[in-house]
């Protein structure tokens, strides 16, 4: 897999496939913090702790904090935690901002496959978006996500 940097904006991930990426705060915002952590809890109880980035501009909140350094993100990559039932907990300078229960499906040979390798594959969608259209979707291994190819 080609290893490119996280940054904003357009990236061509390979096979007429690209991605804009917005990698300035998708996980929320604090005005003020030394730092950022998210607490990522499995259903069997296990916990990981990861360092948030911190800083990320975020000019919706220039109003509020007086200044657009305050965003936050973590990149996950949800198949290393397995299928099943996790929560998530952002913590500012170790105090609970917020909570989420996420559930994660993994496609993948096993829980802890990272990513989902050497398969392909469509098929439409009837009725979406609309009644009377249907959708055509492929697989695309190197963005792990299926992408629209046609709406009819």
């Amino acid at each position: 897999m080609p290893k490119w940097n996280y940054t904003k904006g357009l990236h061509d991930l390979g096979n007429d496939v690209y991605a804009y990426l917005l990698p300035d705060g998708s996980w929320g915002w604090v005005c003020d913090a030394a730092l950022v952590e998210i607490e990522i809890e499995t259903a069997q109880g296990e916990v990981g702790q990861y360092m948030a980035e911190y800083g990320m501009e975020r000019l919706d909140t220039l109003d509020t904090c007086g200044d657009a350094d305050n965003g936050f993100v973590l990149l996950v990559n949800w198949n290393l935690l397995g299928a099943g039932a996790h929560t998530v907990t952002a913590l500012v300078d170790g105090v609970e901002l917020g909570r989420a229960p996420v559930w994660v499906t993994t496609l993948g040979e096993g829980d802890q496959q990272e990513f989902l390798q050497g398969v392909a594959g469509e098929c439409v969608a009837e009725g979406f978006p609309y009644q009377g259209q249907s959708t055509r979707l492929e697989w695309q291994q190197n963005s792990q996500n299926f992408v629209i190819t046609d709406v009819q």
